[in-house]
């Protein structure tokens, strides 16, 4: 099955009618569609699956575009049409589904879909009736198997959740389905004894005369009632077992929380130490900043004038009126002197005279008006202050310093706080929690003893039903014209035990083959130490491997799950190849069972941002693998992962296109 275009019109975001034209060269065999959130890239998924099988994951299950749906008038019709564009059995076919829509004076309502598929046979176009479309799809590519071959986010997280949960049944259905199992499962069920005309045995049962003999008819319906005791006591013992491993996990779960309850004290105790220690530390470096402002705001001034005042006391210092003034000496005494009329000295001091000319001139030096005094205060002041601005820059760099060491030590302490906030819990909830562990307990050990019980009455039941079958074929082989339908009984009987054994034995193998490929792929894909083992009834489990100790059952992630899934399809089809071959190599004609095996080998991949739960050395792991297995591959990408997944996939793209978003309700698709 190779896709070669898909058609859309009207369908949900995408109005009007549009293309997409799928790679499909066997080198270059990768489509890779980009879009934003909302932009329509599920919308496109959905598309494959509505027109193959008229279902889909759609919250809102309206599919016609909103825009085209306003725009309708009274008895006006609309169609959503989606056409899928195959080749298969080296035959094109055109797979259509189409739903009208009509709208009256109150609403647009939707009318019968229309479901056919087109193809050329002896150089004329024929069609199909819908119900041999439908027949058609089903043998191509069952829609129970679809989920693994067109899967979005949604339908990867149902299958992670079913590995997560030790229940994957539809893991062993579809192995079941596509590696040739279904066929002999039929054939058993065909056979198996009953007391029903449903089966060959059971019919045989009945076809026998137990008119004559009341002792047959007794043992008949002795017989009849264990069978219906024994497929009750093993149904139960089937819903008990998966209860078991529920609550088994569930206490396994709770003890694990319990001990993180064990050091709540000490942990409690080291956050409020911490909390204290940073209120502490937080005072302490809002000293610091403050200590730093007044220390700024103080000698700025003389840091920045510094080479302005070096500069006026180098001139200050040529200058000729410094230090002329008498020491100790003030205007007021000469003013003294002169009003007295002679000088200390006794020289009589006249107006007009050298004396008094040179008295007036020494008042020019002395205070209050002295310019020699005040440059001489000032030249001391200013050299105080160039003394002090040679220290500014390390004091204010050892304060820098100390507030960032203390703001340092602050965001230290309040990551280490957050750490153990995550740790800190109610310890009131232990008591509920053992509480539960221990009610949960209780139901293992009821449980447990219950499947002990229905054991034991089943192999009893089992016991009295053979020895009951013997005494009544006793008493039919008296009986001339019931010993032919015997023969054919016992003939019948035969061929299901051999069935059965070889569908265990086939079924080991290939449970054990298939195991070997996921481990393979899986370890390509996710990489580490990690084993994956698939046990009989197909529950995944992920452990890791550790050559000094035994095995240990690993917490599961979601990138974990998806790269099982990936591996566990990705093996399937590696399977198919392999069989395919096989068929091919011995010119075997391909059974019906073997043809769906077979057919998987070339179905396609069409997966909806499958690469957003893995980080980029992964999503590189993945590119790699998958298109080695794979015959055709269409991904829908976020435009977060595009650049990513095109970095690595590269060559191997055929085609690329882009979904652009328009309005709230319309996108459209374009080449890139």
């Amino acid at each position: 099955m190779l896709i070669k275009q898909i058609d859309i019109q009207n369908f949900r975001q995408f109005a009007g009618k549009h293309t997409i034209d799928f790679a499909t060269d066997p080198v270059k065999n990768i489509t890779v569609i980009m879009g934003e959130n909302g932009a329509g890239k599920t919308t496109l998924a959905q598309a494959f699956l509505w027109a193959l099988y008229g279902e889909n994951d759609f919250r809102i299950k309206e599919l016609i575009n909103r825009n085209v749906r306003d725009s309708m008038i009274p008895n006006s019709k609309e169609y959503v049409n989606v056409d899928i564009y195959i080749n298969h059995d080296d035959n094109h076919y055109i797979i259509s589904r189409r739903q009208p829509f009509k709208r009256d004076f109150n609403a647009v309502k939707e009318e019968n879909t229309e479901f056919t598929i087109k193809y050329k046979k002896n150089g004329s176009q024929k069609y199909m009736t819908e119900s041999e479309s439908k027949i058609f799809v089903k043998k191509m590519l069952p829609y129970e198997l679809s989920k693994f071959f067109f899967f979005d986010g949604e339908r990867i997280k149902t299958m992670s959740d079913e590995i997560e949960k030790g229940r994957s049944k539809q893991f062993s259905e579809a192995v079941r389905s596509l590696v040739g199992l279904t066929a002999i499962m039929n054939a058993i069920n065909h056979l198996k004894p009953s007391t029903t005309n449903h089966t060959v045995i059971g019919r045989y049962n009945n076809k026998i005369d137990e008119a004559g003999n009341k002792n047959i008819a007794e043992l008949s319906r002795r017989i009849g009632r264990l069978e219906i005791e024994y497929e009750e006591l093993d149904r139960r013992i089937a819903e008990l077992e998966p209860q078991i491993k529920y609550y088994q996990e569930q206490i396994a779960a709770i003890k694990q929380e319990v001990l993180s309850y064990a050091d709540a004290v000490e942990i409690r105790t080291k956050y409020n130490s911490l909390e204290a220690e940073i209120r502490r530390l937080s005072i302490i470096k809002n000293e610091a900043i403050k200590t730093f402002l007044n220390y700024f705001n103080k000698n700025t001034h003389s840091f920045l004038a510094k080479p302005l005042i070096e500069r006026s006391l180098t001139e200050l210092a040529s200058a000729d009126k410094l230090d002329k003034g008498i020491p100790d000496m003030h205007q007021k005494t000469i003013e003294f002197l002169l009003k007295r009329g002679f000088c200390i000295c006794g020289t009589k001091l006249d107006a007009g005279s050298n004396a008094v000319k040179e008295l007036y001139k020494v008042i020019d030096y002395l205070p209050p008006k002295s310019i020699g005094t005040m440059i001489g205060q000032f030249a001391k002041t200013s050299k105080e202050k160039t003394q002090l601005s040679e220290t500014y820059f390390d004091m204010l760099t050892n304060s820098i310093k100390r507030i960032m060491e203390i703001e340092d030590s602050i965001s230290l302490k309040t990551r280490e706080m957050t750490t153990l906030y995550n740790n800190l819990s109610d310890t009131s909830k232990i008591k509920a929690l053992k509480e539960k562990q221990a009610e949960d307990e209780q139901r293992v050990v009821q449980f447990s003893q219950e499947i002990r019980e229905k054991s034991e009455r089943l192999g009893a039941v089992k016991s009295n039903k053979k020895n009951l079958e013997a005494e009544k074929d006793k008493l039919i082989l008296v009986d001339e014209k019931n010993r032919e339908f015997e023969v054919y009984r016992q003939y019948a009987f035969h061929l299901f035990d051999e069935l059965v054994k070889t569908y265990h034995y086939q079924e080991m193998v290939t449970r054990e083959r298939l195991e070997r490929y996921i481990n393979e792929i899986f370890s390509d894909i996710y990489e580490g130490g990690i084993a994956i083992k698939v046990d009989d009834k197909y529950n995944i489990g992920v452990s890791v491997m550790d050559t000094d100790t035994s095995e240990d059952e690993l917490e599961r992630s979601t990138a974990q799950n998806y790269s099982v899934i990936f591996a566990f399809i990705a093996g399937i089809i590696k399977m198919a190849k392999e069989k395919s071959q096989e068929v091919s190599g011995t010119n075997k004609e391909v059974g019906e069972d073997d043809r769906i095996f077979y057919e998987a080998a070339g179905y396609p991949l069409v997966m909806d941002a499958p690469l957003s739960a893995f980080d980029k050395k992964r999503i590189k792991n993945i590119c790699d693998t998958l298109p080695k297995i794979a015959q055709q591959i269409v991904f829908f990408i976020k435009d977060t992962d595009g650049d990513v997944a095109e970095e690595h996939l590269g060559s191997i793209i055929g085609a690329k296109y882009l979904i652009k978003k328009s309005t709230l309700t319309q996108s459209e698709i374009c080449e890139r």
